[in-house]
C-alpha cells in the first residue's frame, strides 16, 4: 500500500510540474518566486516613497538674492573703511520703483521723503535751507549708465543708511537735500574718463597710475567747476566708476578740507574682494555694507573722528571696535552689527568739551550749530 502512494505522489507532482511550465498562474498555491524579487521590493519601495513624498523645503535661501544679469545692477563696492576692506556679501538687488512712497515705508527720520522719478541734471530748488547732504550719481565720461538716480537704488540707499542712523541715535538723521518732497538726486557725467579719473592723471600733483588714492579729490575737483559749489552742502557722491586703492573716501577736516564724500561703485585694490561684488540696499530699513560706507564716508567729510578724541587713530578712525562705525585697525569691520560710537565715549553725546560731537552737527535733525572744522 505505501508503494502504491509513494507512487502517486510522484506521478501528481510530475503532472503539476509540467502545468507550471506550461501555465503562467501557479496551482494548488505553490507559487514560483522570481530569485530578484527581494531587489524588486525594494525598488518599489523607493518609486512609491519618491512619488509620494512632499517636495523638499528650501534651506531659506531665496534665489532673489542672486541678481538677475537681465536688469541694471548697483554694481556697488565692498570694502569697509577705506583701509579696512572686508568679504563681501550680496543683499537682495535694490528695486526699481520709481512712483512715490510714504514716508514710514523709507524713512521716520525725514519728512515726506520719496524717489525722484525723473532725472535731474541739476541741483533742485530744496525743500528746507541751510546746511545740508545732497546726492550725486556721478559718471565718468565712458561710464555705463545704470540710472540709479532714477530706479530708486540710490534713494533706497539713503534712507536704509538714514534710519540705521536714526535708530542709532534716538531721532535724529541727516538734514538730507529734497525738491517737492522727493530725495533730490543730481545726476552728472564727467568729461574725464574712467580711466583719467581712477588714474588721476589730471589731478595737479603727480601720482601713481596703479595705486591713486585721489579718486575723491578728482571728483571733488571736477564738480566745483561744473558749479557745485554750494557753501552749505555736503556732497555725497555715488561714483559709478573705478578706483584702483578702495571703495571710498572723504575728507577730514581741518587736516584734508573738502565738501565731497564718495563711494566708489566699482572700486577696490588688489589684495581686497572687489567692491562691486556689494550692492546696495534692498530695503530701505536695511542698509547692506556700501550703505553703511557712503555713511562712513559723509561722517569723515563731517569731521569725525576728531583727533581731541580717546579712540581717534588712523586719520579720523577710531580703534576700540571692530562694531564700529568707523573703526579701522588689524580686524574685519563686523558687518552687519554695526554700531554708532561703540560706548558713545568718542565722537557721539560724548561729552569731550572742545571736541566735535554728531549730535551737535549742524548737520543733523535735531542737532547744534557745530560745522566741520575749517568750513
Amino acid at each position: 500500500m505505501q508503494f502504491i502512494q509513494n507512487a502517486l505522489v510522484i506521478v501528481f507532482l510530475g503532472i503539476n510540474s509540467f502545468i507550471n511550465s506550461v501555465f503562467p498562474v501557479p496551482l494548488l498555491g505553490i507559487a514560483k518566486t522570481p530569485a530578484n524579487s527581494e531587489v524588486t521590493v525594494v525598488q518599489t519601495r523607493i518609486n512609491n516613497q519618491a512619488s509620494t513624498s512632499p517636495s523638499p523645503k528650501t534651506t531659506g535661501v531665496s534665489n532673489s538674492i542672486y541678481p538677475s544679469q537681465t536688469q541694471p545692477l548697483p554694481k556697488t563696492p565692498l570694502s569697509p573703511p577705506v583701509e579696512n576692506p572686508v568679504q563681501p556679501v550680496i543683499p537682495t538687488v535694490p528695486s526699481t520703483k520709481t512712483e512715490a512712497v510714504s514716508t514710514k515705508e523709507i524713512n521716520p527720520c525725514i519728512t515726506s521723503l520719496k524717489i525722484p522719478v525723473s532725472r535731474s541734471a541739476i541741483d533742485q530748488t530744496d525743500d528746507q535751507s541751510g546746511y545740508q547732504v545732497h546726492i550725486v550719481y556721478v559718471l565718468p565720461s565712458d561710464g555705463t549708465d545704470h540710472a540709479y538716480d532714477t530706479n530708486g537704488a540710490i534713494a533706497t540707499s539713503v534712507s536704509s543708511w538714514e534710519d540705521w542712523l536714526c535708530t542709532q541715535t534716538g531721532g535724529q538723521g541727516m538734514k538730507v537735500d529734497t525738491h517737492n518732497g522727493a530725495l533730490d538726486v543730481t545726476f552728472v557725467r564727467l568729461n574725464q574718463t574712467d580711466k583719467t579719473v581712477k588714474e588721476g592723471s589730471d589731478l595737479p600733483w603727480s601720482t601713481s597710475a596703479s595705486s591713486n588714492p585721489y579718486v575723491r579729490d578728482d571728483l571733488e575737483k571736477h564738480l566745483r567747476e561744473l558749479g557745485f559749489i554750494d557753501p552749505h552742502k555736503l556732497y555725497a557722491v555715488y561714483y559709478d566708476g573705478h578706483s584702483n586703492t578702495s571703495c571710498g573716501g572723504g575728507a577730514w577736516p581741518p587736516n584734508l578740507k573738502g565738501h565731497v564724500a564718495a563711494e566708489y561703485m566699482q572700486g577696490g585694490n588688489p589684495v581686497a574682494a572687489p567692491c562691486e561684488s556689494n550692492f546696495l540696499a534692498s530695503s530701505a530699513t536695511n542698509p547692506g555694507y556700501l550703505d553703511f560706507d557712503m555713511l562712513h564716508e559723509t561722517m569723515h567729510t563731517l569731521g569725525f573722528v576728531p583727533t581731541c578724541s580717546p579712540h581717534q587713530t588712523l586719520r579720523g578712525h577710531v580703534s576700540d571696535s571692530p562694531s564700529d562705525l568707523m573703526y579701522a585697525g588689524a580686524e574685519s569691520w563686523k558687518y552687519p552689527g554695526l554700531v554708532l560710537d561703540v560706548g558713545h565715549d568718542d565722537y557721539f553725546k560724548a561729552s569731550i568739551p572742545n571736541c566735535l560731537d554728531l549730535s551737535k552737527s549742524i548737520f543733523m535733525t535735531g542737532g547744534g550749530t557745530e560745522l566741520p572744522p575749517g568750513w
